[in-house]
């Protein structure tokens, strides 16, 4: 297999502007990383300080303003077509779920989708997990899907009444006080699981709509900005990887 030969000083020279590239790449995605960890952090630290409450503010059980209900269980054969589903991993991986964002699809009746109907405002928890830390994950459904209904690994949380809106329940749900109340009541056999009837004895606070209205507000554009740069890293890291390997083959071909 033959390769070129250049002099070597030309050689050097090659070298000198990959090795710049390398370096300009590493140097910017170490940046990136540092900036995507302080918006994280300080959305945590305004999270924690916008949703704690004295008792000046109303207390209630989840019972008290959610119904509980488990989701379908239907065999391998039914999934892979028929109306929209809502799955483990779409709630894992959101606080708020869109009809964008549900990809599953399973065969249901009549009967499936009025016992296991999904609206707006309803909230989803995943109800077993492999480890602790993971169990009682939530989301927010803010978006009207028809005929949708929920996997059997999942609990939702039907509002009882209007006290709560469903952004607030979005945060609310993912704060360090009510997150450490889901996974000390938990279960723990060979996997740990939650129920309706344990989540419904958790106490969340219920300011006023205003104030939850003023919360949601300010946690959505810490979210956001989180989110930009969590979605960035990734394009900005591989536009450097594109030009590094542009320029490296335009220096490494040869006449």
């Amino acid at each position: 297999m033959p390769i070129p030969l250049p002099p070597l000083e030309v050689q050097a020279h090659i070298v000198r502007i990959l090795d710049t590239f390398t370096e300009l790449t590493a140097e910017l995605t170490a940046e990136l990383t540092a900036e995507l960890t302080i918006r994280r952090k300080q959305y945590e630290y305004y999270r924690e300080q916008l949703l704690t409450f004295d008792d000046a503010v109303e207390w209630k059980t989840l019972g008290e303003v959610f119904e509980f209900k488990n989701g379908i269980n239907k065999g391998k054969e039914f999934f892979g077509s028929g109306n929209s589903i809502i799955n483990y991993t779409d709630v894992y991986r959101s606080k708020k779920l869109f009809e964008s964002n549900i990809q599953g699809k399973v065969i249901t009746s009549d009967s499936d989708i009025n016992r296991y109907n999904c609206r707006i405002g309803d909230v989803f928890f995943t109800r077993t997990s492999e480890t602790k830390e993971e169990i009682g994950y939530s989301t927010v459904l803010l978006s009207e899907i028809p005929k949708c209904v929920f996997s059997g690994f999942l609990l939702r949380a039907r509002p009882r009444t209007k006290l709560l809106l469903p952004e607030y329940c979005a945060y609310c749900f993912s704060s360090t006080k009510i997150r450490t109340e889901i996974i000390r009541t938990s279960n723990v056999t060979t996997r740990v699981t939650t129920t309706g009837t344990i989540l419904s004895k958790i106490k969340i606070p219920i300011p006023s709509l205003a104030e939850q209205a003023r919360i949601v507000s300010i946690l959505d554009k810490f979210d956001t900005l989180t989110n930009s740069i969590t979605e960035g890293l990734p394009r900005e890291i591989k536009l450097r990887q594109q030009q590094y390997e542009y320029y490296r083959e335009q220096l490494l071909t040869f006449p």
